[in-house]
């Protein structure tokens, strides 16, 4: 699978290093060219300079022959313009954009990011992701990952067994 990821701080490298560790092909595109010179040394991994909403930076990053974009900057709105550049130009399959700001999240405005419209097709929040999972770490003692499947229909999780238990 060829993997976008604009932005390279903590949320971009995780993804970068899980994906480049299952053997797909990523690229990652920041600012900054130290940030990306240390990740290229440490990860097999395609780096390129600049803004991931502006639609040359995303064509030097190969967004045309790509599967997935991840726009996870710092900035929401920045991201939203690279899924939707990503969309409009290279028709990108599947966008998921980092999501901070609480007003983007808000069941009033959740068919904003519908396909006929903001073309996001999932959103990531690190701050949700790190609450939800304290909240499953202190409602299920013991458990060691766990996760919700179907649209929160259904749960699965892993609990390690010992021997003669």
């Amino acid at each position: 699978m060829k993997v976008l990821i604009c932005g390279a701080g903590a949320v971009g490298r995780a993804i970068a290093e899980r994906l480049a560790d299952e053997r797909n092909s990523v690229t990652v595109i920041d600012l900054s060219s130290d940030v990306l010179a240390r990740l290229s040394d440490e990860l097999d991994v395609a780096t390129v300079v600049g803004h991931g909403s502006h639609p040359d930076v995303l064509d030097r990053a190969g967004a045309a022959d790509c599967d997935i974009v991840f726009a996870v900057t710092p900035l929401d709105e920045v991201n939203i313009t690279a899924c939707t550049v990503s969309h409009t130009l290279f028709n990108v399959p599947t966008k998921i954009a980092r999501l901070r700001a609480a007003a983007y999240r808000t069941s009033d405005w959740a068919d904003l990011f519908a396909r006929d419209r903001v073309p996001i097709d999932a959103t990531i929040s690190p701050d949700i992701e790190v609450a939800e999972a304290i909240a499953r770490l202190v409602t299920m003692p013991g458990v060691g990952e766990s996760g919700s499947f179907c649209r929160g229909q259904v749960l699965g999780f892993s609990v390690e067994c010992l021997p003669g238990s």
